[in-house]
């Protein structure tokens, strides 16, 4: 046992209370115990190595050393003893549970991100359901402890806008002495899809529904989207190969060429994204500087960078001669854009470590230039900043509206301090995900940000029992219910459920305790029905009747091997799912899937057809929607994949292509499957059509391809 450390925690932690279950000699008898009867179920085990003594505390690792956070630790526990290394999980747990009872520990390392909060203290039935599940009676009874032990969790106050800068300053440092110095805290932790992938699926235009051109694949429909590629039915509008212009070319048919190249100042930045509206062209730029920032010693300096995003718009009346009409300037890099009624809503990021850019003593002029996130060079206002009493980071999120008619000019700005993980645009909110670690179990506080002709207004906050596993699992209804399909993560397990919120994010219903064990995939909603995918080693898909909010219910249920990472409405009767096959027995995933199901009757879906692809192992348009083409109007599938050939025996070649299939009688055809390294494009291939040609864009390349004549090449610029 490390003594040096027991010292040390019972110096620094006589003022905190301490239960006597808890005090060091307690933690270290009941460790003991534990010691004794894991070596006698182990002695026998060639997994575990022969122990004359068992090491009760040890050296904290320094991965480890950056968790305090008692919910935290115990997860991690778990996961470690289901893995056999039970005695490290031991260790953790003791430093844990002594480390809870009040004391800091100086970490001297910077945090790398958010950690989760515990708050509560660890009541004696607490500490019995952190032991095996299967010494509690399975891992039903220890959820239930796991809750009834919980408190209820608090949302984030994002509704009270700051007094003063002084306020703010003073929330950040509270979370820097709170969650920085004893590193353990409320802030969450990132979902691994991120920020990538609804009501009724994204319908194409009546223009392009009658064999017009393609529509950037959006999340919401009516909300637009920017992205890499796209057209207007006359001209292909792309982003370069090195980011740093818009190439614009007249398509015709097979006729392809190009008028203009739109190639701002950029410096050291580069195009992400652009938007188009009418003769309006939206560039979305991100700017990446450096420079040398004194700390709060005299002394130190560190090196801190600093984003800039530039939303650069063009009027393009006249196809061939671009002119900018104005750049609107902001703090923090690009996270995403939501267009809507000739308004575009811009969310940026800030990031800054604590250490450097949080001083001891609070001087207004040093704080407003360091800390707080600028709009066209001058500071938000502090009553358009809002911020919980503690901020467990340095992160904010600026979101930013500006009229498509007044480019360069903010109509309104609204600062969020802390850390955000995703966002839900409905046709008048953005929905501000935030997840994290309370009380023993995973919850996600939801913000609601209202907006109108360029204003934004926060107008509620709520919590839900879990995480959302993309923007795709929560929708906003026609008559302004939030819907919300999730995973509960506890200590003892995973479940999934459906919670139903009112206009002002009070949960009015929920459905819980669906596929015990397994996680959301994907959903999808149409109106008042809603289609979730989860999996284990089979795809239960699952049809949820949403119609009463206050007792949302069951309609039924599908299993098919594998399961689909998106599901795209094909018409009115049909659901398409993209994803993945997946052995039944053990779930080993075979390769990528396509699955069309008939939804007609939501009491009994079923699967029409299934089209395997075996050994493709990628598809990016799984992870970034916008890739896909789908489109029921023009009945075209398109999207990137990669795969592994066989050349010669034992020797394998990745290969990525561009497929595209149509779905007639019943059952998927592949129309065309295009070799990206012969067409020239290296990665982010885009599929496109006006009338009966597709293109396929990517950097400067655009090829033409005929649909009448089976894909017949016709044209082709660089």
């Amino acid at each position: 046992m490390n003594e040096d450390l027991i010292r040390k925690i019972e110096e620094e932690g006589k003022a905190a209370p301490v239960p006597s279950s808890l005090t060091p000699e307690a933690v270290r008898q009941m460790l003991e115990e534990k010691g004794s009867q894991i070596r006698e179920e182990y002695k026998d085990d060639p997994d575990v190595p022969a122990m004359e003594e068992m090491p009760v505390v040890e050296e904290i690792s320094a991965e480890e050393e950056k968790v305090t956070d008692v919910e935290e630790i115990r997860r991690r526990a778990l996961k470690k003893a289901r893995r056999r290394g039970f005695i490290t999980a031991a260790s953790l747990l003791a430093a844990g549970l002594l480390l809870f009872t009040g004391v800091r520990i100086w970490q001297g390392s910077r945090m790398g991100s958010s950690q989760a909060s515990g708050g509560a203290a660890l009541t004696e039935e607490a500490a019995e359901v952190f032991e095996s599940p299967a010494e509690t009676g399975g891992i039903e009874k220890a959820e239930k402890k796991a809750e009834e032990a919980a408190p209820e969790a608090e949302p984030l106050d994002y509704l009270t806008p700051a007094a003063d800068y002084e306020a703010v300053y003073e929330a950040l440092k509270t979370g820097r002495d709170t969650f920085y110095v004893t590193n353990g805290a409320a802030g969450g932790f990132a979902d691994a899809k991120g920020d990538m992938a609804v009501e009724e699926a994204a319908a194409p235009t009546a223009e392009a529904a009658a064999g017009g051109y393609s529509q950037t694949n959006v999340r919401e429909e009516g909300v637009g989207e920017s992205d890499v590629a796209l057209t207007d039915g006359s001209y292909i509008y792309t982003l370069g190969d090195d980011e740093t212009e818009i190439l614009i070319t007249s398509a015709e048919g097979g006729d392809l060429e190009r008028v203009s190249r739109i190639r701002p100042d950029l410096g050291s930045g580069s195009i992400r994204e652009f938007y188009l509206q009418g003769d309006h062209l939206i560039l979305l730029a991100s700017y990446y500087k450096t420079s040398m920032a004194q700390t709060d010693q005299e002394d130190m300096f560190s090196l801190e960078s600093v984003d800039e995003t530039h939303v650069i718009s063009y009027d393009i009346s006249d196809r061939e001669k671009p002119v900018e009409t104005g750049t609107l300037k902001l703090d923090g890099y690009y996270r995403t854009t939501r267009f809507y009624d000739g308004y575009a809503y811009i969310l940026t990021s800030t990031d800054r470590p604590f250490y450097a850019a949080l001083p001891e003593k609070y001087e207004e002029e040093t704080f407003t230039a360091q800390v707080i996130p600028k709009v066209n060079g001058a500071p938000v206002p502090a009553g358009a900043i809002y911020c919980p009493p503690a901020v467990s980071c340095m992160q904010s999120l600026t979101v930013t509206g500006m009229d498509l008619k007044a480019p360069g000019e903010a109509s309104d700005a609204k600062v969020f301090m802390g850390w955000t993980s995703d966002f839900y645009a409905s046709r008048d909110a953005l929905y501000l995900e935030i997840p994290s670690w309370k009380g023993g179990r995973s919850v996600t506080d939801i913000v609601k940000v209202s907006y109108e002709k360029g204003k934004i207004t926060p107008s509620a906050v709520g919590t839900v029992p879990g995480t959302l596993e993309s923007s795709f699992s929560i929708d906003q209804s026609r008559d302004g219910y939030l819907r919300a399909a999730v995973t509960a993560r506890t200590d003892a397990g995973v479940s999934s459920g459906v919670y139903i919120f009112d206009r002002d994010l009070v949960q009015v219903g929920s459905l819980t305790g669906l596929a015990p064990g397994e996680e959301i995939q994907s959903a999808r909603f149409l109106e008042d029905i809603l289609y979730l995918v989860t999996f284990r080693n089979t795809d239960p898909l699952f049809s949820v009747d949403l119609s009463d909010p206050e007792e949302p219910r069951l309609l039924g249920e599908l299993k098919i091997p594998g399961f689909s990472d998106y599901l795209h409405f094909w018409g009115e009767d049909s659901l398409l799912g993209i994803g993945w096959d997946a052995d039944e027995k053990n779930g080993e995933i075979l390769g990528l899937k396509l699955s069309m199901f008939d939804i007609s009757d939501p009491l009994s879906v079923s699967e029409i057809t299934t089209l395997p692809m075996k050994n493709y192992w990628q598809c990016d348009g799984l992870y970034d929607y916008r890739m896909l083409l789908v489109d029921p109007a023009a009945n075209l599938i398109g999207f990137e994949a990669g795969r592994e050939t066989e050349e010669r025996e034992d020797s394998w070649r990745w290969k990525d292509e561009y497929h595209v299939f149509s779905f007639e009688d019943g059952k998927f055809e592949k129309l065309a499957s295009l070799d990206l390294e012969e067409c020239g494009i290296p990665y982010g291939a885009r599929g496109l059509y006006i009338g009966d040609t597709f293109y396929l864009a990517g950097g400067r390349r655009i090829l033409a391809f005929d649909m009448e004549k089976d894909f017949e090449k016709i044209g082709e610029i660089r």
